[in-house]
């Protein structure tokens, strides 16, 4: 990863918008950061930090705290980093939670954390990647750049005070920051699925063996050879239960077929008494059969005479019909005749009416041509209207526009005497302005002061507490180890017991070599007895509490260099703000609030200032606008005059053509109107009345001859009807039926017929049906008696409680039986899984063990892989420490074993050659550990890049250090770093030392004011 571009918004000293361009310093630069002390230096490091990870470099200040102080209200913070990763280039802004005025109305509402990712593609807008969710972000750049922030602050930024922290990490820290650069996730994987595959095998052999004792419980056994001895036990009572059952079933199969036949002829009988009563109940239906029959006969004989009835019916309707049909067309005859008679005199009284329509078409004429005269002289007068008003509107324009110019003049001169007032009044304001500058860093810093003294107060209490901590943890090591020495001294004397009493006289002792044993340690001497377990919990004890102690010992320290830190940034916020630092917060801040109102008081008159001349100027532009307008409106008033006096002329003209009282348009359009009408409805009337005097006289021919149809349809449809009543009374006299009403109560429908005729042949059926029953029945019963079943049910009883009994009894037999067989089979079964998985286990267990690092060293496979790479680390870092120390020191990892099961393989120890001894590299000093950290940083980047492929160190930034450098050691350092560049790195320093500015001829430098920060990219 390289940065090219940096731009720095409202962040940290900076108040406004910087950008440092790092393209311009070349490919691989080695450039100095440089700038007074609280200028901003660590604070470009900050922005690259927070950019990328939203949190910076030294992790003690939040994006929020970032803020400028010096900022505009309306500027919001943020950071954008442009960067190269291989042949892709990317850009991050990033925004942290601050608040901002509201878009409406007064205020301030919390504008949310934001964070957008772009790559760089050529293209118009770039490709979008994150829009703007910060989790998102984070764990895009964590992908990109194969770092989290806490590895990117250890192998990237050696920020200040923190650079040791990577030299100084444990095995489990450097391991965790070695797998995520050397990528190998691989291992640790191959470790977890060895171990989940052991657990795996070793809980499945635990399954089966709990299943196998619970298959044995469940049978109610305590041991598997119990199985064949119940089984042999079981075969001779099982073989005599099934011919005992095989015996009950036959028995009652028999009487079950007995109480069978017995049941069947019982339903015979029973058969026989049903038929003869439903025979009895059949023959009394017989009277009502025989009605139905004579029923049926005369309606079979009132169907042959009934067409004759049906046709004298219809002829007598059709008569009845035509006869309504002869009265509605004589008394529709009878009306057309009237209307002919009404139509005729219509017609005569039009004809009349028209006698006057000529006299009226002339008189219409006349009307129409004063008509259109009228027109004109309405028109002309309109005309003559519009010209007065637009005359009299352009002259009122005219005076209204010289009045205007002249207040236009009166307030130009007003405003020109204001601003010359308003200038001499604002001639302090920048001297005023300054004056609040000053007021308020020295606010900020005061405020700064009271917050640092806070933070102070709770560092002391955390100080206190850690410093009880860490007491109490010193003396529970004390009382272990005491407690371990006590119960170690009690092992050996038990020891010395056990070795007394095995010796003999004359046999030499196994420790002094004596023949003779004079005083012998007797266990009456000795303590209680302790066992080698409980000497080994003892020291592990003070292993743990020794840990626990360093833990409390390391937590103090921090704490306390936190609190003396704390108390360097008071003393030196104190030193800057002088005799303000004694004064209480609220009059510093009363100091600035005056001051900001008198400020902001000669910032309004500024402001009027503008706003006047701005007015000024306009009303200026105004009264040229309003000139040139008014002289146009003075031509347009002639020219509206002289449009008048035509207009008055040709109204005069017409005026002499038309009649007074022909003027009205009016009345003229009514009277035409009127005329014009009254002609229309006269001729409309006659052709009216002559058009509906023809169409009345066809009316009534038509009339007239459809009532002489209906009249020779009348006398047919009579004579029809007398022939049907002569036919129907001849057939009536000739049946057996006395009347008319006889013959309708005799006919009965097809239907109806249907139904009598089906009920007669049922009935017929049916007794014929049961009388063969019954005689079949009889003939089947002749020689038999009705049995009694109580007897055969008793015994069928009897015989089916044996055969349950004997049932139950087989059935238990079987089913122990059977359990006990698939027992056997289900314990084979188990036996061969339980046999195939130890097998399993004696390799995976056992690869799980060597790969998590449970035998020999600890060491895991993961661990192992890392300490390979890591001595690459070491081997060229080590050149590196050689050259810078003069061939003094060389980085060594430690290879002993750490004690308890603390992690191991991965600590560093430096060589020194002076002394030909190894020592930790915690004993280095603040000169040589910078020296052992950089050289360490640059080893591993030049070993990372060349195992991986996807994560590139091609940046590091140093963060002071160098001024722990003698002058010697200083120029070695940077010749390193200066063949490191030359390799292609972009490498950034951060340093005091006045001899780097002179060697190095890119510069990035830092300017302070009382109005914040400014950066400035010096390229050689």
């Amino acid at each position: 990863m390289k940065p090219t571009k940096l731009i720095i918004q409202a962040f940290g000293p900076f108040a406004g918008t910087e950008e440092v361009d790092l393209s311009v310093l070349g490919d691989n630069p080695l450039f100095l950061i440089n700038g007074p002390t609280g200028a901003g230096k660590s604070s470009i490091l900050d922005a690259i930090c927070f950019a990328l990870y939203g949190q910076t470099t030294g992790a003690e200040r939040s994006g929020t705290q970032m803020r400028c102080d010096f900022a505009d209200v309306q500027t919001l913070t943020q950071v954008t980093l442009e960067f190269i990763l291989g042949d892709k280039h990317y850009r991050i802004t990033r925004k942290p939670m601050q608040e901002r005025p509201k878009s409406k109305g007064g205020g301030f509402t919390v504008q949310n954390s934001e964070a957008a990712i772009w790559e760089i593609d050529g293209s118009d807008n770039d490709r979008l990647m994150v829009s703007s969710s910060v989790k998102e972000a984070d764990v895009a750049i964590k992908t990109l750049i194969g770092l989290d922030v806490e590895q990117f602050r250890q192998v990237m930024v050696l920020p200040q005070g923190k650079f040791r922290e990577l030299l100084l990490a444990d095995s489990k820290d450097r391991e965790k920051i070695f797998s995520q650069l050397f990528q190998t996730s691989i291992y640790k994987k191959i470790e977890d699925a060895l171990k989940e595959q052991a657990a795996g095998i070793k809980k499945a052999v635990d399954e089966h063996n709990i299943k196998i004792k619970g298959l044995l419980e469940g049978a109610n056994l305590l041991t598997e050879a119990e199985i064949e001895t119940s089984l042999n036990q079981l075969t001779p009572k099982l073989a005599e239960a099934v011919r005992a059952k095989n015996t009950a079933e036959f028995r009652v199969k028999e009487y079950d077929k007995n109480l069978h036949d017995a049941n069947q002829l019982l339903l015979k009988f029973a058969d026989m008494d049903a038929k003869i009563i439903a025979l009895q109940q059949h023959e009394m239906q017989a009277a009502n059969i025989t009605d139905k029959k004579s029923q049926l006969k005369l309606a079979s004989t009132a169907q042959i005479i009934q067409p004759n009835f049906v046709a004298l019916d219809a002829a007598n309707q059709s008569l009845h019909d035509i006869k309504q049909q002869y009265n509605q067309s004589e008394q529709r005859l009878n009306e057309a005749q009237s209307q002919v008679e009404i139509g005729l005199a219509t017609l005569e009284q039009a004809q009349n009416a028209a006698q006057n329509i000529q006299d009226d078409r002339q008189k219409l004429t006349e009307l129409q041509r004063y008509a259109k005269l009228s027109d004109k002289l309405k028109a002309a007068q309109n005309v003559l209207g519009l010209a007065l008003t637009a005359q009299e509107t352009s002259q009122v324009a005219f005076d209204t526009k010289q009045n205007e110019i002249a207040t236009l003049n009166a307030a130009i001169a007003q405003k020109d005497a204001d601003l010359k007032a308003l200038n001499i009044t604002i001639q302090p304001l920048a001297q005023e302005q300054i004056k609040l500058n000053g007021l308020a860093q020295v606010l900020a810093k005061r405020t700064q002061l009271d917050t640092a003294q806070q933070e102070l107060s709770s560092l002391e209490q955390a100080t206190a507490n850690a410093k009880t901590h860490f007491d109490n943890a010193n003396a529970e090591l004390s009382k272990l180890n005491i407690q371990a020495m006590q119960t170690e001294l009690t092992w050996h004397t038990n020891q010395a017991v056990l070795l007394a009493s095995e010796l003999a006289d004359g046999e030499p002792c196994p420790v002094c070599g004596s023949l003779e044993h004079p005083h012998l340690a007797s266990q009456n001497n000795a303590l209680d007895v302790v066992t080698k377990e409980e000497v080994d919990v003892a020291r592990e004890q003070v292993v743990q509490a020794a840990a626990a102690r360093d833990i409390a010992k390391a937590t103090y320290d921090e704490a306390l260099s936190n609190e003396t830190v704390q108390g360097r940034q008071i003393k030196a916020l104190q030193e800057e703000l002088g005799e303000a630092a004694w004064l209480s917060l609220a009059v510093v801040t009363e100091q600035f609030n005056q001051q900001n109102t008198k400020v902001k008081g000669l910032v309004s008159l500024q402001q009027q200032i503008v706003d006047i001349t701005k007015a000024l100027t306009e009303e200026q532009s105004q009264l040229s606008t309003i000139e040139e307008i008014c002289s146009t409106l003075q031509a347009q008033a002639a020219r509206d005059k002289e449009q008048c006096l035509l207009a008055q002329s040709k109204v005069t003209h017409l005026e002499e053509q038309t009649p007074l009282e022909y003027r009205d348009a009016e009345l003229l359009s009514s009277n035409i109107t009127t005329l014009t009408q009254q002609i229309e409805n006269l001729d409309t009337a006659l052709t009216t009345a002559r058009d509906q005097e023809k169409q009345l006289q066809t009316e009534l021919a038509t009339a007239q001859g459809t009532h002489q149809s209906v009249a020779k349809q009348l006398d047919d449809i009579t004579k029809n009807q007398k022939t049907a009543q002569a036919k129907w009374q001849a057939a009536l006299s000739a049946s057996v039926f006395d009347d008319e009403e006889s013959f309708s109560q005799a006919l009965l429908s097809h239907d109806e017929q249907e139904q009598l005729q089906e009920e007669i042949a049922t009935y017929t059926a049916t007794l014929a049906e049961l009388n063969g029953a019954k005689t079949q029945l009889a003939s089947e019963l002749a020689d038999k008696e009705k049995p009694e079943l109580s007897d055969i049910q008793n015994a069928l009883e009897q015989a089916t409680a044996e055969l349950s009994e004997q049932e139950a009894h087989w059935r238990e037999l079987d089913q122990r039986n059977n359990q006990l067989l698939e027992l056997q089979k289900k314990l084979a079964e188990a036996h061969t899984k339980n046999a195939a998985l130890d097998e399993q286990y004696k390799v995976i267990g056992t690869l799980s063990e060597v790969a998590n690092g449970q035998t020999g060293d600890k060491v895991s496979l993961q661990r192992f892989v890392l300490s390979v790479l890591l001595d690459d680390v070491l081997i060229q870092a080590s050149q590196r420490l050689m050259h810078m120390s003069s061939g003094r020191y060389q980085l060594i990892r430690k290879e002993e074993r750490a004690k308890g099961n603390k992690a191991s393989g991965l600590e560093l120890e430096v060589n020194d050659t002076h002394s030909g001894k190894s020592r930790p590299v915690a004993t280095l000093s603040g000169g040589e550990s910078f020296m052992a950290s950089l050289s360490l940083a640059l080893g591993l980047s030049d070993v990372v890049q060349a195992y991986s492929g996807g994560i590139k160190l091609d940046t590091l930034f140093i963060d002071e250090g160098f001024g722990s450098l003698d002058t010697e050691s200083l120029d070695l350092a940077v010749r390193t770093l200066i063949d490191i560049q030359n390799d292609g790195r972009m490498i950034g320093i951060i340093s005091h030392v006045s001899e780097l500015k002179s060697q190095m001829g890119h510069r990035i430098d830092i300017t302070s004011s009382t109005m914040g920060s400014k950066i400035r990219v010096i390229a050689a």
